[in-house]
């Protein structure tokens, strides 16, 4: 029974309201010409440009239940003399009370605008491309606005500045403006947006930041002000308070703003750094509790901004490595009297304190005009580096262990800093690094039990006892360091001295030369020395390995002042003598790096020499065939290329050399001379004592003829080698009476009257392929040249004349096969 009632009781009430629609849709229709009418009537007299719209119709579905006109498309240009259009819209609806239209007097309660934009626009001239009100809107009317709700949906709201090339932009999602007309016009805004947009002379920020927007605006007109007051901004989980006034009653605009929060983080806010500037810091997270009051002071364009700000026991993670610093405390004021110039900004940190790995720092921070800052600051405490690199992102250095402690001021401007002007900067303080092991990105060694003292003052940095390893390798430096601020920038033109002493137990080149584990296999090594440094170093090196190169008790003085290094008095123990050495590195030039050089080595070992610089890449001679040691005199001129490839076309080099206890074993090319000697082999040829001089120049070494007293024969050698591994090389050899050609003047033996006829020889080719060869022709001007001196030998070269000195003697099988001479051809 119940239930049947109940659904007549529904049946009943929903076709009297089916009922009531239709009547209402009938009503509708029958009127909507004259709705229409009445409403383009009073919206024509009331403005004073023209609206534009492709339809508009009457529908109570718009926002029932009143009754609404629907504007399609519709657009205003706005004021004449501007350039945005004020109103592009997809559809416009004006809600009109259902009883009201039966009474006849029908007033505007709300609008709704959907879908597209409008643009507010302010020319220099105080002007608005809003204020299209017609002057005398006065019209008899059954019409009226009495306007209590405008509801944005989806639609782009842009406020352009003329006056100081701004723009404003934001998406109202959906917002609803509550309107009170009565004793002054009040709105009341609630919405959803999407700020898209502020671009202002000196500050551009254009990221999509989700907010809601709740507050009240007051229009006073007769005062000419407008309030806002109750304002709050909330985005993500943070809320901001803002209030403020714009009063135009003056020779010039009034503009206050302030806005402020209790509790937000160092994330939230910097989403309001433009463009990349904030990418460096978006890495880290924070949590904890910051504060701050903004406010904003304007007259007219002129606009000053005054920021204070704090926070306590606030945390920044960098969540990579989970590295803090922790129990933040902050406090600061940020001031400018004109936004839009950074040479007013004023910023100053009062106190900032936190801790680093358990170590905690505190200190101040002033920096006084953006565009030429003036730095005070200060800081004192220690960190953990370990905890300390590992929060900086993308950071090369990652520390395994250790402490820095540091008292440190610094004031001074940075341009000056960075350049001859540091001197105007004061700077001091003192810094300790303590037990500390680290890794630096690709390379291979790690840097350990590094330790050592730095002390600032003015533009100096001593250097007190730093040392530490890199690999095998360990150092000890002690020394200065002037202008080393100027490493901080690459426009910096100042010079950085650095004057030091180095010492090391040991050095391996292998590993510091090497340890570079992104060096791309067959990638060229450059080397161009400094600009920007001048460096005046005392070495004393214990020990030192480059491949198989060893050295001990290296001492020299290393001298470099604009792009060239002086090397003084190098000193070093190696291949069982030592060597002494100066040298001039010129780097100058684009063409190559220029070192001349002059030195003197003395009783060094020949083989290790040969077999540590590897044969200097040829096998022809190897360490395995020789021994004995060298002392010499040597200076060159060595040009070398960017990449340090040998330009061996301007290489020049003198070297007076002296070998003692020499040997010269199974040398293939002596191995062909040994049928001439009075023993049957070469393969083991001893001297005791053999000078003479090197010339190198235009890619040949010139070897000045001379004599070699071995334990076997005495050799007179001669000759010319090639860079390109061509020799030609004279060699005189003694030849044994029992084997003599029984023809002995087949040319290329030489009597010298003492009973000890010499054979002439030639090795001619390359050192792959070469050819022993009779040297008739050198015998033939050396008799010219004795013809002068001795009659007895002139009348013995007149008997012998006619005889074909040229050619090829046929050997008994007691002597070498030789080739026949190719001199002349050669």
């Amino acid at each position: 029974m119940t239930s049947g009632i109940i659904k007549k009781f529904f049946f009943w009430l929903a076709s009297i309201f089916v009922g009531l629609t239709l009547i209402l849709f009938l009503v509708i229709q029958i009127f909507k010409d004259d709705i229409i009418n009445e409403f383009v009537t009073t919206v024509n007299k009331k403005l004073e440009v023209p609206v534009n719209t492709d339809n508009i119709d009457v529908t109570i579905f718009g926002h029932f239940p009143s009754v609404s006109i629907s504007l399609s498309n519709v657009q205003c240009q706005g004021k004449t003399n501007f350039s945005s259009t004020l109103i592009d819209v997809d559809r416009i609806l004006v809600n009109i009370g259902l009883f009201e239209l039966i009474t006849g007097e029908v007033s505007v309660k709300s609008i709704i605008i959907q879908e597209g934009e409008i643009n507010i626009e302010r020319n220099p001239d105080n002007t608005y491309n809003y204020q299209i009100w017609a002057q005398d809107s006065t019209v008899d009317s059954n019409t009226s606005l009495e306007l209590e709700k405008i509801f944005l949906d989806h639609v782009i709201l842009t406020y352009y500045d003329n006056s100081r090339s701004s723009i404003y932009q934001t998406n109202s999602l959906f917002t609803q403006v509550d309107v009170e007309l009565k004793p002054d016009l009040k709105i009341f805004i609630d919405g959803n947006f999407i700020w898209e947009k502020i671009i202002e002379p000196n500050y551009t920020l254009e990221k999509s930041i989700p907010i809601n927007i709740e507050t009240e605006i007051t229009y006073l007109n007769n005062n000419k002000k407008v309030l806002w007051e109750k304002g709050l901004i909330q985005m993500d989980n943070f809320e901001y308070r803002s209030n403020g006034f714009y009063d135009w009653s003056g020779k010039e605009d009034i503009t206050k703003v302030i806005v402020s929060s209790d509790d937000t983080n160092i994330n939230h806010l910097l989403q309001f750094i433009p463009g990349d500037q904030a990418e460096p810091w978006l890495a880290y997270q924070s949590s904890g509790n910051l504060k701050f009051v903004a406010t904003i002071n304007g007259t007219g364009n002129l606009f000053g901004v005054g920021i204070d700000f704090s926070g306590n026991k606030f945390n920044i993670t960098y969540p990579e490595t989970n590295s803090k610093f922790e129990n933040a405390q902050l406090q600061g004021h940020f001031e400018t009297e004109n936004i839009d110039l950074k040479s007013t900004y004023k910023l100053n940190i009062k106190s900032v304190s936190g801790e680093f790995g358990g170590e905690k720092i505190h200190g101040y921070i002033d920096v006084v005009n953006f565009n030429s800052p003036l730095i005070d600051c200060s800081f004192k405490g220690a960190a953990n580096l370990k905890a300390l690199t590992a929060f900086i992102p993308d950071n090369n250095i990652s520390a395994k262990n250790g402490k820095v402690h540091f008292d440190f001021s610094l004031k001074g401007r940075v341009e000056e800093m960075k350049s001859q002007l540091f001197q105007r900067a004061n700077a001091t303080g003192e810094i300790q690094i303590e037990k500390t092991s680290f890794n630096v990105k690709g390379f291979e060694y790690g840097f350990n039990d590094f330790e050592g003292n730095f002390r600032l003052k003015n533009n100096q940095l001593a250097i007190s006892d730093l040392k530490g390893k890199i690999g095998n390798s360990d150092f000890r430096l002690n020394g200065f360091a002037n202008y080393i601020f100027s490493l901080f920038t690459e426009k910096g033109n100042q010079i950085i001295t650095i004057e030091s002493d180095l010492h090391s137990n040991n050095i391996d080149l292998d590993e510091l030369l090497g340890g570079n584990i992104n060096t791309a296999e067959g990638q060229q090594y450059s080397l161009r020395l400094p600009e920007k440094f001048n460096l005046d170093f005392d070495c004393n090196i214990e020990n030192i390995k480059f491949r198989k190169f060893k050295a001990t008790n290296l001492t020299s003085n290393l001298i470099m002042k604009d792009k060239v290094a002086q090397i003084k008095n190098l000193r070093l123990n190696s291949f069982g003598g030592f060597l002494e050495l100066d040298a001039q590195i010129d780097d100058r030039f684009e063409s190559g790096i220029i070192i001349d050089n002059r030195g003197r080595v003395n009783n060094i070992k020949i083989d290790e020499v040969f077999y540590v610089f590897e044969n200097f890449g040829q096998d022809w001679l190897q360490d395995k065939h020789l021994k004995g040691n060298v002392t010499a005199y040597v200076s060159s001129h060595i040009v070398l290329d960017s990449q340090l490839k040998f330009k061996s076309d301007r290489f020049t080099c003198t070297a007076d050399i002296e070998i003692k206890d020499g040997e010269l074993n199974n040398f293939e090319p002596l191995q062909a001379l040994s049928k001439f000697v009075k023993e049957e082999s070469l393969a083991r040829l001893r001297f005791d004592d053999m000078q003479n001089q090197l010339i190198v120049k235009n890619k040949q070494i010139t070897l000045p003829k001379m004599t070699v007293g071995t334990n076997i024969t005495s050799l007179e050698v001669s000759g010319i080698h090639n860079f390109d591994q061509v020799i030609n090389y004279q060699v005189i050899v003694p030849l044994s009476r029992a084997r003599e050609d029984k023809d002995e003047v087949f040319g290329a033996v030489e009597d010298d009257g003492t009973g000890s006829p010499k054979l002439h020889l030639r090795i001619l080719g390359t050192t792959d392929d070469y050819e022993i060869v009779y040297d008739s022709k050198a015998v033939t001007k050396k008799i010219a040249t004795d013809i002068k001196g001795e009659k007895k030998e002139l009348i013995d070269a007149f008997k012998n004349k006619g005889v074909d000195q040229d050619r090829t003697v046929e050997l008994s099988e007691e002597y070498f096969d030789f080739p026949e001479d190719t001199t002349d051809q050669q």
